[in-house]
């Protein structure tokens, strides 16, 4: 996914929840979409849910998943004869919640850490959120542009033991101080470039001014 196709992207997203789901992503796809355990249900079951609950003279309104559950465990199976299939999907889909939060919830893997901390944050806020089951981790290479300008080739070779994955604090405090110095530079950047961009503007008033008045 390239966050092109907002629409299309946020279903897949919203289904990354699903038991056994591997969601490929950039850190773009799918903002604003919440990311629940067990995946989605579709507008169709809800409302055919809805319907079979108002026959029995319940009303969903307000009513939890959980509590849905149990009414439609109290109604007999055949005044739900017709819309059989989706009161078994939605229980299939509440099996797989709770199944999802046995095997630990949602899993977040980062193959890179971004230049600013902001980014980071928020993928590791995909997992746990609301109290959820979840964890998150993140993998860097010396190759990533992060490394490199921390001076992560001198690093490794003071920490770096031979066929073990390196998990030391002094890495991640590391990362961490490359990434405020990056955000610092980006700053600076941004700001050089709206001051030359005020020098510019002045110019054009002047220009335009003078073009207006002859």
């Amino acid at each position: 996914m390239n966050a092109k196709e907002h629409e299309k992207e946020a279903g897949i997203i919203a289904r990354a929840g699903e038991i056994g789901a591997i969601t490929v992503a950039t850190n773009m796809a799918g903002r604003g979409v919440d990311i629940k355990l067990g995946g989605e249900l579709s507008e169709e079951t809800l409302t055919q849910l809805g319907r079979v609950l108002h026959r029995a003279g319940i009303d969903p309104y307000d009513m939890t998943f959980d509590e849905i559950a149990q009414a439609l465990d109290r109604i007999p199976t055949d005044m739900f004869a017709l819309d059989a299939e989706h009161v078994e999907r939605f229980r299939k889909y509440m099996r797989d919640c709770v199944r999802v939060r046995e095997l630990g919830g949602l899993r977040v893997i980062g193959t890179e850490r971004h230049e600013a901390r902001r980014i980071d944050n928020q993928l590791r806020g995909r997992s746990g959120r609301q109290g959820d089951a979840g964890a998150s981790r993140f993998y860097v290479s010396i190759e990533d542009d992060i490394m490199r300008r921390m001076g992560g080739k001198g690093l490794m070779d003071r920490v770096w033991v031979e066929d073990i994955p390196i998990q030391h604090g002094w890495v991640s405090n590391a990362i961490e101080q490359a990434q405020v110095k990056m955000e610092g530079y980006n700053f600076d950047i941004r700001k050089h470039l709206l001051e030359y961009d005020d020098v510019l503007n002045k110019q054009r008033e002047v220009v335009y001014g003078s073009a207006i008045g002859s």
